[in-house]
């Protein structure tokens, strides 16, 4: 029976755990990073009234929820804006937090900034509250000319006590995960699989010559990851 070391998503691992389970198939939890909120500081109240009104909302992570509400309770009209988001989970607890605008919803960060680019009219000022380890957004858009105020939402830490499973697969579930593995003494698996493109990205860029095999999932969701092991499943057995 093959194993899959399932290193994320750290926030909804049980989720994962249980929903990806398949017969032929053994999950074993392995998570590498831990992620912690931030609060709001006076800095980054400041840095958004001097950017100025925001005509967009971006979210690449629903663990930047919270640091967005801190920032609507001093700029309630933020509720009020458009927000391009990634994954349905971050879409849902964006509408738990009370936003009133219609969202849109991309499958992952690469496809959220490519939207962006495409728009007509492009927002002239995006607000992008984010983790510590990517501004990948925050670059392509100011490239184009679109002004960006990131204040970090949250930041990755890297768990130091791991102790890595035999496992012919690993799944990632972004590229600080795959950093982290990486920096492990014997950590090993015959191939990999990622959630989405910035995760596929960094998998290639850095260790490629560690898998014999990477393979995107087609949707950044558990019945994407479900229906990948069964193919697989099937393809061993042939």
């Amino acid at each position: 029976m093959p194993r899959l070391a399932l290193t994320g998503p750290v926030a909804a691992l049980d989720e994962w755990m249980e929903g990806a389970l398949v017969p032929g198939w053994e999950l074993v939890p392995c998570p590498l990073i831990d992620l912690f909120p931030r609060s709001a500081s006076a800095e980054d109240l400041e840095g958004l009234r001097e950017f100025g009104e925001p005509q967009l909302i971006a979210l690449t992570s629903r663990h930047a929820v919270g640091l967005l509400v801190e920032l609507a309770l001093a700029e309630p009209g933020l509720t009020q804006l458009p927000s391009w988001v990634v994954g349905q989970r971050t879409a849902t607890a964006l509408g738990q937090a009370g936003w009133k605008a219609p969202l849109r919803v991309e499958a992952d960060a690469a496809q959220l900034t490519q939207a962006l680019l495409r728009s007509d009219p492009r927002p002239l000022r995006v607000l992008w509250p984010r983790g510590d380890l990517s501004d990948e957004l925050a670059l392509a858009l100011r490239q184009s000319g679109i002004r960006v105020f990131d204040p970090i939402a949250y930041t990755n830490r890297p768990r130091r006590a791991v102790s890595w499973p035999a496992c012919e697969w690993v799944f990632f579930a972004s590229p600080s995960a795959v950093d982290r593995w990486l920096e492990l003494e014997g950590a090993g698996a015959a191939g990999a699989l990622a959630i989405g493109e910035t995760t596929l990205r960094r998998l290639r860029e850095a260790a490629r010559d560690r898998f014999s095999a990477i393979i995107p999932l087609p949707h950044p969701t558990v019945a994407a990851l479900r229906s990948c092991l069964l193919e697989l499943g099937r393809a061993g057995s042939k």
